[in-house]
């Protein structure tokens, strides 16, 4: 690999040469490796060929996934968040085992308990040296067929003084289409709770369904919020998949 000097930048192929710009910055390098027919054909690169299916359709359903949670982001999202969520999905991607190789897909991963594992805890917004999480560690159960946060209290490090502070939490639900890859997205109303420092529990108005031809993904935003419910510190919004549901789950 060189680097272009000059007046005159080039960027296209040449020959064996290719000329392109990255950074800011125009390189130059030859060409090696196989061609695409040999890609397509080549009995060598079989395995090749079905990472790349597979790296296809993951990238293909983690599309679908930012696209439904993008109005509920807003400007809580992470710019790395595309590269984060296709990499996660990936690894859960792998716990398919009923699918060939080379056509393994996240949504039959989804269905099997490494593959919700997998999943549960990725979080949507902005990675924070600051800020791990609103709150101290709580549990996420199931009452009368509803999510309900169980044991919630406050970080001991984000109490503030100003006992008008408060916490925002909010859920959206992705219902998807095993058959078809479709996924709905549903935005729960936002709930608000005082900063107390007793335990509380929160029903999340999350009703699961019992259907083997859909799987739900919650993801929950919580965030500090100040007397006017108005974020009160921008980097103190944590957005995360909590739960994840299928027919054959054994709540």
């Amino acid at each position: 690999m060189a680097i272009q000097e000059g007046l005159i930048k080039l960027v296209g192929n040449l020959e064996n040469l290719s000329f392109y710009k990255l950074k800011g910055k125009y390189f130059v390098r030859r060409k090696t490796g196989p061609s695409a027919e040999h890609l397509k054909t080549d009995l060598k690169f079989e395995r090749c060929r079905e990472n790349m299916n597979e790296f296809k359709t993951v990238t293909q359903f983690a599309k679908k996934i930012r696209v439904c949670v993008r109005a509920f982001l807003g400007l809580d999202a992470d710019p790395d968040l595309k590269n984060r969520l296709v990499k996660t999905l990936y690894k859960v991607k792998a716990h398919d085992l009923i699918t060939p190789r080379g056509e393994r897909n996240p949504i039959n991963a989804l269905k099997t308990e490494g593959g919700r594992k997998s999943f549960i805890g990725f979080k949507f917004s902005k990675p924070s040296i600051s800020l791990n999480h609103l709150m101290d560690a709580y549990s996420v159960c199931v009452i009368d067929n509803q999510l309900h946060l169980e044991s919630l209290n406050v970080h001991h490090n984000y109490r503030p003084i100003n006992k008008e502070h408060r916490v925002g939490f909010q859920c959206i639900e992705l219902l998807i289409d095993t058959g078809s890859g479709f996924i709905e997205s549903k935005i729960m109303q936002e709930q608000i709770l005082e900063n107390k420092r007793s335990s509380q529990t929160l029903d999340l108005n999350c009703k699961l369904i019992q259907s083997g031809k859909h799987i739900q993904v919650f993801i929950l935003k919580s965030r500090q919020l100040n007397a006017l419910n108005e974020l009160a510190y921008s980097n103190q919004v944590v957005v995360e998949v909590i739960w994840i549901s299928s027919f054959n789950e054994n709540q």
